[in-house]
């Protein structure tokens, strides 16, 4: 019977998430709360701002109720930590208090960001592996310097949004290098944050915390955040980091050219690398790795599972309503409309959401929507047609993101895992094995991004030594999904699906 348990913050684009994961790994309970973003008026229509207070009690809500659904005792928790989306950025006051936080959608700075990038664009991709500036931090300070200098003299302090959890929870301000190299201003070549971009943007550089590893313990839970949360005062609080990265690890993905497919509201897909890779056309991003000697070789598909819920929403509106009804799963139900449809979804190519990333490109991407073979009147076209194109397409577009990370590695990936919310349907794993023609590994729990943030906290309470211990106690392998007798049909179901992207992406 497990003795150690472990509380996790996973803050996300639609909601505060609260994990309790054991020390074999096991999900215990977890709770969740919507939250919302705002657009002020002075930042219209592109500024994205949230409630610092609103969140933090929603955080303390879903710790309150995790806590009773798990029946645990306070002092049972033996290490608490947090991961979220990256790019937000929260920035503080010589009093520690938020004079603004804002989410990764916040693109008040786009005219500044293309200025960054007109003037310095290729040698900030050189030290910090990403681009456009427009997303980042670097550009927003340069934002609130020329429009709004009188907050830019109060910032004090900056932190990205997992970190600012910790803020609450400990008191304690410290930055993390996979959170850190989000803000483009981080080198991650040396894992320190770049006097050189800062002086180029000329900006603060005492702004900026000091870097941590991940499964560092920085602090404890203070009175106050005890109070709030029900959780027992003194508490160790341990650095995790960034939601994708944390995903990485949460299904134990440490070796080179292993590749993870995040398939959750949008779709990273990250590969481990033991070096720095610069893409030359600037199309992805390098991104630095939790474990300290490790990076990461970063593609990304998009918009994925957020517009799996646009189709639940606008074209399997009788199915959503069952699932409300009887208490179902509606994404179970799409699931099994797909499985019914043969591959190629009777002549339907979609083209929503997912795409293949090239980060230095500029303008809307094209056009999409669903292709139907013509006359209409020749098929038998209906939901599930749509549904099974639908995830066709993310399959579609995973594997030219990783057919791009191979040429710019010049490595053959064949060590491929997959968790997120979409992993729960074998039926499109299975789409994935037959168009990459590779086996698939899955995993017991799908919640692979709490996973790595409690891998995290369960070395900074010293329950295990190093990752490689705890990765080994609570990362538990389901299954490989094998490539089965579609595949021949889906890689030139592909080049066709490829073809037509190309073209539809050149309409501007």
């Amino acid at each position: 019977m497990a003795t150690n348990y472990f509380l996790v913050i996973d803050a996300g684009t639609g909601g505060g998430r609260c994990l309790i994961f054991d020390e074999s790994g096991k999900l215990i309970a977890h709770a969740y709360e919507e939250w919302n973003f705002v657009t002020p008026p002075d930042v219209a229509p592109l500024g994205k701002e949230f409630n610092p207070e609103v969140f933090w009690k929603i955080i303390c809500n879903v710790s309150k109720k995790a806590l009773t659904l798990a029946n645990l005792k306070p002092e049972q928790i033996k290490g608490i930590s947090a991961t979220s989306f990256r790019e937000g950025s929260i920035f503080l006051d010589e009093a520690g208090n938020e004079l603004c936080a804002v989410p990764a959608m916040d693109l008040r700075a786009l005219t500044e960001g293309m200025s960054i990038k007109s003037k310095y664009g290729e040698k900030i991709y050189q030290i910090t592996g990403r681009i456009p500036p427009f997303m980042f931090a670097s550009a927003r300070l340069v934002w609130f310097k020329e429009n709004k200098p009188e907050i830019y003299k109060k910032i004090q302090q900056i932190l990205m949004m997992n970190e600012w959890i910790l803020y609450r929870f400990s008191g304690e301000s410290f930055c993390e290098p996979t959170s850190a190299c989000e803000t483009e201003l981080f080198d991650i070549h040396t894992r320190s944050w770049s006097k050189e971009i800062l002086q180029l943007l000329e900006l603060k550089e005492d702004i900026f915390p000091e870097i941590v590893n991940a499964g560092t313990k920085i602090g404890e839970v203070t009175k106050e955040a005890a109070a709030a949360t029900s959780l027992l005062e003194g508490t160790p609080v341990i650095m995790g980091g960034a939601d994708s990265q944390c995903a990485l690890l949460g299904m134990g993905l440490t070796k080179d050219e292993q590749l993870g497919i995040i398939a959750g509201t949008t779709t990273p897909i990250q590969m481990i690398i033991s070096r720095p890779i610069i893409d030359e056309k600037m199309r992805i991003w390098t991104n630095n790795y939790l474990l300290s000697d490790k990076w990461v070789l970063e593609s990304h598909a998009g918009d994925s599972g957020k517009v799996y819920r646009w189709i639940r929403d606008n074209i399997a509106d009788y199915e959503r309503e069952l699932a409300l009804k009887e208490g179902k799963n509606a994404f179970e139900l799409l699931n099994d409309l797909a499985k019914d449809v043969p591959a190629g979804a009777e002549g339907i190519f979609a083209f929503l959401g997912p795409m293949i990333i090239n980060f230095n490109a500029v303008g809307p991407l094209g056009y999409g929507g669903f292709l139907i073979p013509m006359p209409i009147f020749m098929g038998n076209y209906g939901k599930k047609q749509f549904i099974r194109a639908f995830l066709e397409n993310m399959a579609f577009a995973i594997y030219g993101n990783i057919l791009q990370l191979e040429e710019i590695s010049q490595t053959k990936i064949e060590d491929i895992s997959i968790c997120g919310g979409l992993a729960n349907s074998r039926v499109f794993i299975q789409i994935i094995a037959d168009t990459l023609r590779l086996p698939i590994k899955t995993y017991h729990t799908v919640e692979s991004t709490g996973l790595g943030a409690a891998i995290c906290a369960a070395i900074g309470s010293n329950i295990y030594s190093d990752f490689s211990e705890a990765i080994e106690q609570m990362v538990h392998f389901k299954e490989f999904v094998e490539p089965g007798a579609d595949k021949k049909k889906y890689r030139k179901l592909y080049k066709k699906w490829r073809k037509i992207y190309e073209k539809l992406s050149s309409i501007q």
